[in-house]
């Protein structure tokens, strides 16, 4: 088995990471030009500029590969097409060394929804894959990522221990017999968590517009604009991941 998936990637733990060095950075150039009296829009540039120049290293156009050994992924940064000494960034895992994954939807800032995986390995590393640059690809992919594991953990034998090697046959290329399952864990629209969450906020809300209803000098189109824009819709979506038809079967 060998298949492989194109896409972006950077080489943060996660989006959460990547969003905040982003944010240091900028605002970090910001402030030193205010510092100094620069004008408005210099101070706008100072801004961008580092964060510019962080993505530009970090993140880049990336394959993800699986084989019967293990997972392999290569990002060649975005400012290697402009500089030839910046190398591609490598890693590999074997399969022993995953932990746990998650395949779930969830929805990007345009409201469209994709499709991730995300595979978290010993020692704290993390790859996020989504669907968003080719579905068909990455359906492939996954599909051959869930066969895998499933093989891997129907010859699980139970307690931890050392992994042993599988005698390869002759039509067949050495793998891996795990001593742990690789487990499967829930998406935060599985847990019980999600469902206090929906019904913290479908109350608050129904308070709210109860409170606007019998206070009409309250009722501010602004006020309108965001339960009807931004909360409702979002509530909405909940409910269907949690309760209709976009929860997980």
């Amino acid at each position: 088995m060998n298949v492989s998936y194109h896409t972006k990637s950077h080489t943060f733990n996660n989006m959460l990471a990547l969003v905040l060095l982003l944010m240091t950075f900028g605002m970090s150039g910001m402030y030193a030009a205010i510092m100094i009296g620069a004008p408005v829009w210099v101070s706008m540039i100072a801004l961008l500029i580092p964060m510019v120049a962080l993505l530009a290293f970090t993140s880049g156009q990336a394959v993800y590969t699986i084989n019967d050994e293990e997972l392999q992924r290569t990002i060649t940064p975005f400012a290697a097409t402009y500089l030839s000494f910046i190398p591609t960034k490598r890693a590999a895992y074997r399969w022993s060394k995953i932990k746990h994954f998650k395949n779930g939807k969830e929805v990007n800032r345009s409201m469209q929804e994709y499709e991730y995986l995300e595979i978290y390995f010993t020692g704290g590393k993390v790859w996020q894959i989504t669907d968003q640059e080719n579905q068909a690809e990455f359906t492939v992919f996954k599909n051959a990522f869930l066969q895998k594991v499933e093989e891997l953990n129907s010859s699980a034998v139970g307690s931890p221990a050392k992994d042993i090697a599988k005698t390869p046959t002759a039509n067949t290329a050495a793998t891996t017999v795990r001593s742990q399952k690789i487990e499967q864990r829930k998406t935060f629209y599985e847990t019980v968590w999600a469902k206090i969450t929906f019904w913290i906020f479908a109350l608050l809300y129904s308070a709210i517009i109860g409170f606007l209803f019998l206070n009409p000098e309250y009722n501010k189109w602004q006020y309108q604009f965001r339960l009807g824009i931004i909360a409702i819709p979002g509530l909405a979506y909940m409910w269907y991941r949690i309760y209709g038809t976009g929860r997980k079967k």
